[in-house]
């Protein structure tokens, strides 16, 4: 997964699931808005939310943890 900063909008690249099913290596762009210091998607299924951990600062999202890769 890769967040990129453009502006006030957020992208969020990740595996698109489907790409994952068929055995295809292809990412989707999902918008993402910062509110109140998290980071959320509209999905079909409704909201999703990503925190930044205050000890680690990784982005935290349904019990799984990812960390920054170079600065």
């Amino acid at each position: 997964m890769a967040v990129e900063r453009h502006g006030n909008v957020f992208i969020i690249k990740r595996p698109s699931f489907n790409a994952m099913l068929l055995g295809r290596d292809e990412s989707e762009a999902i918008p993402a808005m910062l509110k109140d210091g998290v980071l959320e998607i509209q999905e079909e299924l409704g909201p999703t939310r990503l925190m930044v951990g205050p000890k680690t600062g990784h982005l935290l999202h349904a019990g799984a943890e990812y960390r920054r890769v170079g600065d």
